[in-house]
Formats: C-alpha cells, sequence, structure tokens
C-alpha cells in the first residue's frame, strides 16, 4: 500500500476505490455495500487494507453528503455527491459509522499504521465519526 498521510484519500487503495466509484464502475449502492459488509461482517473476519481503505473512502463519502465534506475533499467528489441530491440519510451514517470503528479497532489498516488511540490516523477516523453526526447511536 502506498500511502503519504492518514487521512482517507491518502493512499493508493482508497484512491483506486474512488476512482472506481466516480468513473461509474462503482455507485452510490457501492459505497454503502462496502460500507454494509464491513459493519456486519462477523467479529473475527479479517478487513484487509484494501476493504478498509476503501470503507474509510465511503464513509467519508457519506459525510460529504450529510454536508460535512473534509476541507481537501476533491472537487469531483463534491460535484458527483451533488448530482446525487439528497442528503446522506441516518442509516447511512450509522452503517458508516459501525464501519469506521470496524476498520479503527480490528483492520489490516490499522495493523500497518501500528495505530493507537493518539495516532493521526486514529484521529482522522475519528474525525469522519464525528462528522457522520449520530450522537450516541
Amino acid at each position: 500500500m502506498g500511502a503519504w498521510g492518514p487521512g482517507p484519500f491518502d493512499n493508493d487503495s482508497a484512491l483506486d476505490f474512488l476512482a472506481d466509484v466516480l468513473n461509474g464502475e462503482g455507485s452510490w449502492e457501492s459505497v454503502t455495500g462496502i460500507l454494509t459488509a464491513i459493519a456486519e461482517a462477523d467479529d473475527d473476519a479479517y478487513v484487509d487494507v484494501d476493504d478498509a481503505s476503501g470503507a474509510l473512502v465511503a464513509a467519508e463519502l457519506v459525510a460529504a453528503r450529510h454536508g460535512k465534506p473534509l476541507e481537501y475533499t476533491p472537487d469531483e467528489v463534491l460535484d458527483w455527491l451533488k448530482a446525487l441530491g439528497s442528503p446522506a440519510t441516518l442509516e447511512h451514517r450509522l452503517i458508516a459509522v459501525a464501519a469506521v470503528r470496524r476498520v479503527l479497532e480490528n483492520s489490516e489498516l490499522q495493523e500497518l499504521w501500528e495505530a493507537g488511540p493518539d495516532s493521526e490516523w486514529t484521529k482522522a477516523g475519528e474525525d469522519i465519526i464525528t462528522r457522520l453526526d449520530v450522537g450516541d447511536s
């Protein structure tokens, strides 16, 4: 995995997932699909680096569709989301939170970052959860 930063768009796997979505090889269903698969996987199921990276991007797309994008969200992402219309539903946001928590706690990506609670990578993931705005759910 080529990575240059801790953010959701800062590695090759994440950008591959994003490119598939934006170039028509994916859709909003592929965004929610990866989140649901990771959020609902068995506790002992291994989340590999590509799926974990894709889930963080997908969660970021949900946060942006909710009106709370990162400052550096690419314009093409914002344009794609605008074309979708309505904001992300609470259900989408809850699934995204569950998937991000899973990635932060038990994934190959977490292992590669050797991420503890104070790491920049963990803070970036927690920021996504905060912007998903689901309260204590």
